[in-house]
Parts: structure tokens; C-alpha cells; sequence
């Protein structure tokens, strides 16, 4: 497979829509296209890697082929999962695949890293020589988060080396997100602590909440205190004031580590760390450049742009959820994603192929979380959609090397999980924006609850319709499926018959006498094998009850031919299957059959009694001819 494919590099991310891991993948991108490379990007979604680690979250890695994989990028986020990180470089040694590290020193393998822990030293260092600040607070993200104590690590050992103190109980948990830090906040007004120098914040969203509560308690920045922060996104150069923080050059690092695998891919000796310098950005908050509104209009289009998407994200997460609410079976649920899909042209949704199995309850297996089959749910290609028969995991999607060939290199898979099941998986094209890619994050998600709420729905009919031995039709389902049966049959004006087969098993009593009931459910399950499959399409086979059947078929030839080709293949179907069956007994069952032409008077419990009336007619026949 790979001689027909360009090179291909596998990137294995946390939620690449988050900031710099969406930089980094930018990066990734742009350099791979220019190299010719194509890179297929496996995308765990966080809130289960980060708890789920060593379970689920690692689950859509396992899909990854490294038989028809020519490099790995592991990103930044997932060498701090240490147990799903060591499992890729595992199978990449395995299968002498090169594998690089993003923004993750290894020493096992190459790395292409920013000196964080250098740049938030500077920048603590500049506080104290440059704005004489002695007293801090530090705004952190989770307690046992790794850039979290790396960035915490330079902090205090800046503050030692100019012997200031600090205590722990100064340390400010704000996650790294917005609310957490505002809560902190919060807390801080109320304990009545004096006012620091300055807030170091270990990113940059932290940083900006930090800003937004110290203007609304009246304190203004950096007049009353300084706010630092550090990654260097979009929004802290458009605040007011702009954060002061450090830049890191993410599109760089990833160009840089699709490079190195290049180096790889020709054997060619490369250092095992490369160490990239991060800009220190000195500006209006820490008071080192005067503050001005000539970005408010700026900041104020990103902050409408970010709202707006998250509300289109709602609308379209509110629509699917109430559609496919609505929704009995997976087919109906297709119907409204082919109208509803919030995608441009290019999509697939991957269904294991034994997600619709109705008889087990999967859960998840860390070892095989995906069928060895895969089936393609939906495929939109250049805006139609197109069919595809199952195809074998390790293929990915039906038409991969298709797509190649039209040049969609940059695909993006998601999970979709739910609970603890794997149901398959979306892809995508990469989009040259992290809004669009957190759109299908947020879609997978969405998704993942809609396909399970389907299943679940569809699991529950079945099992009111069916009869759990056999897996037939029990007298509930037989009815309704023969109703819709007749009522297309008028509608088309067929001119077709209905032929109605009552069959009942000979000597089942004494089965259950002789062997068990073990070997008379055994022998119920195999008579109802051979019905199903002498039936054939455009029939409904029931069970009303112990050895008792039933099965219904539409004919539009000749009802006697189709009658006499039936027996014979019923009685094939039951000596082929009492021959592999090897049992001392063999199974055998008398039948009746009638047919009537299918108008709307038509009565099945009528057909059914004659049809019942000829099956015991043989029965007994039979039992005469024992006795004899």
C-alpha cells in the first residue's frame, strides 16, 4: 500500500483545535504539503485522555497502522500521557517507523521543543529588574498538570535567585481556562489579601481574566498591578492592555518536526534535541509600552467572532440533538445528516461494523477498541454523498488513496465514544482554522450521543419485535412487518400474492425428554435457521410460540411453484444442518402452506388457520406412519 501513496505521517494530538497544538498542526500541515508528504491526524478528545489516559483516551491511537505508516509526530499534550506516549514509540520501534516528539523533550527520541522554562524565568526576571516588583501572586494551571509545574519550577527559582519570598498558599489554581481563574479571583477580593506587584499567570487566558476582574473591583493594570502571561495567543495582543507574555513560534516547531522526519525518512544523523528560543513580549500590561485603543475594534471582532461561533456550534448541537431525537433507526438518522451536516464537502462517519449488533453490550477493550471491519455510515465527497461496502480497518476510509491522488492530504480523525464504547470515528479535512476544527470536535461529541441514543432506541424495538432464541420475528413483529409488506404491495399494484407457511417441529417433546432443554433450544434455534434461510428476500418469519412458526412471503409468479421450490429448499436447508450439527437426534417438522392474492380485503389470521390446517393434516400423516 505505501508504493502507491505518498510518504505518510501519523500525528497523534489532544484536542488539536486548542491554541498552540492547532498552531503546531498549522505547521505540520504546510510543511508536509510542501515536502509531498501526506499526514493523517489521529485527534483524542481531552476530557478523556486527560482522565482516561491509559483507557479510552488513547483508544483512537489504536487505529493507527504502522505496517502503512512511514513516520509519527506525537504532539505536545500526549508525551505528558507517559503510558499512551510509550506505546506509540513501542510499536514505532516495532515496526522501525521514525517517530518524532512536538514540544516534549525525549531522550529516546528526536524533539523539537520551545525553552518554556528558560523564557518564564526571563520573564519573572524582568518584573523584578525592570518594574522592581518584590511581592507576587501566581495564577496556575492544574495542580498536577506538567506545563503547570515546569512554569511554577522558573517562577520560584527567579524569585530565590533575588532571595524574594513566597509562599505556597500564594499559588492561584485557575486551570488554565477563564472561569476557574475568575473564580480565583474572586476568592482572593474576599480574603482581604493586600494587592501583590503582580500576577504571573501561566498562560495568557488566565491573564485576561485576571485583567477583566481587577477592572471591575476599580484597579487598573498596570498602573496598580502588573499581569503577565505566557503562550502568546491572538486575543492577548488585542486586549487592552495587551498582555505582556511570551511568544512561542508554534507553526515554526511543527514545520520544523516534519523536517526532521524528512532527515529520518533519508537516514540522514540529526541532533536529538532541537531547542527553539520563544519571543519575550514586554507590553502595556507589565507598563512597558503606553496603552492605547487603536486594537479595540480588533479585539472586539474576535471576542463577536468566538461568540458567534459558539452560538452557530449550540444551533447546530440543539438542531441535531431534536432531530435525531425523533429518530427510530440509523437510516432516518443518515437521511438528517445529509441535510444537516455542518461541513463544506469532504466527510466520513466510520461505524464499527458491530455497532448494530443487537444481541451483546460491547464495551470498551483497550487493546482493540475498533472491529477488524469498518463500515461507512456516510460519505460526502465534493458535496454528494457515495456508497461504499465495508472495508477493512487498517484501510482507514473506503477511498483514501482517491483522495490523495485529489490532493486532500490533511486528514483529520475523531473518536466517537460514548460511555465506554468505541462506535467509530469521523473524518475530515484539515481546515486552516482552529474555529472549524473545534466545529467537528464539537460535532463528533454531538454525534457520539445521537448515534448511541439511536442504537439504544432501535436495540429496545428490536428486542420487542424479536424472539430472543432464535432471533426471528416473534408474533408482534410478524405482524408488523407483513402489514407494511402488503400495504407496498396495494400501493404498487403488484398483482402479487401472499403465501403463508405454517411449520411446526416434529417430536420436539421427545428431544427434551432424551437430551434436555438445552438440546430441544438448540434444536428451535437450527429449524429457525433453516426457515430464515429458505425464505430468502421479501419474507417475514416468526415464531408464535414453542416449535410453533410461521413465515410469510410476497409472490408474483406461480404460488403452487413457489411452494414445491420452498419444501425442497427447506428440507436441503435441514439435512445440510442436522449432518453438521452431528447430534444423535435429527430435526425434522411438518408444514402447511396457502397462498391468496393480496388485495385490501385480505385477511392473514385466514391464511394462517388453512395454512395451519394443512400443517397438522401432515403432521398427522406422519405420526400414522410411525405407528405403522
Amino acid at each position: 500500500m505505501k508504493e502507491s501513496r505518498p510518504k505518510t505521517i501519523a500525528v497523534c494530538t489532544l484536542t488539536c483545535s486548542f491554541g498552540s497544538d492547532f498552531e503546531m498542526l498549522q505547521g505540520i500541515c504546510l510543511e508536509a504539503k510542501e515536502q509531498g508528504f501526506a499526514t493523517l491526524i489521529f485527534d483524542a478528545p481531552e476530557n478523556y485522555a486527560s482522565k482516561l489516559t491509559d483507557k479510552i483516551g488513547r483508544g483512537i491511537f489504536k487505529l493507527i497502522d504502522y505496517e502503512n505508516i512511514d513516520g509519527v509526530i506525537i504532539s505536545q499534550r500526549v508525551m505528558y500521557a507517559s503510558q499512551t506516549s510509550k506505546e506509540i514509540i513501542r510499536l514505532c520501534e516495532k515496526h522501525n517507523v521514525p517517530v518524532v516528539s512536538l514540544n516534549f523533550p525525549d531522550k529516546q527520541i528526536p524533539s523539537v521543543c520551545f525553552d518554556d522554562d528558560h523564557s518564564f524565568e526571563m520573564m519573572v526576571e524582568h518584573l523584578i529588574e525592570k518594574h522592581g516588583c518584590k511581592k507576587f501572586r501566581f495564577v496556575a494551571g492544574p495542580k498536577d498538570n506538567g506545563y503547570s509545574i515546569t512554569r511554577l519550577n522558573a517562577f520560584k527559582r527567579a524569585l530565590e535567585r533575588h532571595n524574594l519570598q513566597f509562599d505556597d498558599s500564594e499559588i492561584m489554581y485557575g486551570d488554565f481556562w477563564r472561569i476557574p481563574a475568575l473564580q480565583r479571583m474572586d476568592e482572593f477580593f474576599a480574603s482581604g489579601a493586600p494587592m501583590p506587584d503582580a500576577f504571573v499567570c501561566a498562560n495568557d487566558a488566565m491573564s485576561i481574566a485576571v485583567c477583566e476582574k481587577l477592572f471591575e473591583k476599580g484597579f487598573h493594570v498596570p498602573d496598580d498591578v502588573i499581569v503577565t502571561g505566557f503562550d502568546g495567543i491572538d486575543l492577548a495582543d488585542y486586549h487592552i492592555p495587551k498582555i505582556s507574555t511570551v511568544k512561542c513560534d508554534n507553526v515554526y516547531a511543527g514545520r520544523e518536526a516534519v523536517r526532521i522526519m524528512a532527515s529520518l525518512f533519508k537516514g540522514e544523523d540529526i541532533a536529538r534535541l532541537r531547542l527553539l528560543e520563544p519571543t519575550m513580549m514586554f507590553r502595556q500590561s507589565c507598563g512597558c509600552q503606553k496603552i492605547d485603543i487603536l486594537n479595540a475594534n480588533n479585539y472586539a471582532y474576535l471576542s463577536e467572532r468566538d461568540i458567534g461561533h459558539q452560538l452557530y456550534l449550540n444551533y447546530i448541537q440543539q438542531e441535531l440533538a431534536t432531530y435525531s431525537a425523533a429518530s427510530d433507526r440509523l437510516a432516518d438518522l443518515k437521511k438528517i445528516l445529509v441535510k444537516k451536516m455542518p461541513f463544506s464537502n469532504n466527510a466520513w462517519i466510520m461505524l464499527n461494523h458491530g455497532f448494530m449488533n443487537k444481541d451483546e453490550d460491547k464495551h470498551f477493550s483497550e487493546e482493540k477498541p475498533f472491529d477488524d471491519c469498518i463500515d461507512t455510515f456516510l460519505c460526502i465527497q465534493d458535496g454528494k454523498t457515495r456508497e461504499f461496502r465495508p472495508i477493512d480497518r487498517q484501510k482507514y476510509l473506503p477511498n483514501l488513496d482517491e483522495a490523495f491522488k485529489k490532493g486532500y492530504t490533511n486528514i483529520i480523525f475523531m473518536p466517537f465514544i460514548f460511555g465506554e464504547e468505541f462506535l467509530g470515528y469521523l473524518a475530515v479535512l484539515f481546515e486552516n482554522t482552529n474555529l472549524e476544527i473545534s466545529r467537528y470536535e464539537r460535532f463528533a461529541q454531538n454525534l457520539s450521543q445521537s448515534l448511541a441514543s439511536v442504537k439504544t432506541r432501535e436495540k429496545l424495538e428490536y428486542l420487542l419485535v424479536r424472539d430472543q432464541l432464535t432471533g426471528v420475528f416473534n408474533r408482534r413483529g410478524f405482524y408488523s412487518q407483513i402489514e407494511r409488506f402488503i400495504f407496498q404491495s396495494i400501493k404498487k399494484n403488484s398483482g402479487s400474492s401472499l403465501i403463508i407457511y405454517s411449520i411446526d417441529m416434529d417430536s420436539l417433546k421427545e428431544i427434551n425428554d432424551t437430551y434436555g432443554h438445552h438440546d430441544g433450544d438448540f434444536a428451535i434455534k437450527l429449524l429457525a435457521d433453516a426457515i430464515s434461510e429458505s425464505a430468502g428476500e421479501n419474507s417475514v418469519s416468526a415464531r408464535f410460540g414453542g416449535d410453533e412458526f410461521v413465515c410469510a412471503k410476497i409472490e408474483a409468479g406461480s404460488c403452487d411453484k413457489a411452494i414445491e421450490d420452498f419444501r425442497g429448499r427447506f428440507q436441503k436447508c435441514l439435512d445440510d444442518a442436522n449432518e453438521a450439527s452431528d447430534k444423535p437426534y435429527k430435526v425434522s417438522a411438518s408444514l402447511g402452506a396457502q397462498s391468496a392474492l393480496i388485495t385490501e380485503k385480505l385477511s392473514v389470521e385466514a391464511i394462517i388457520a388453512k395454512a395451519d390446517k394443512l400443517m397438522y393434516t401432515e403432521k398427522s400423516s406422519k405420526k400414522r406412519a410411525r405407528a405403522r
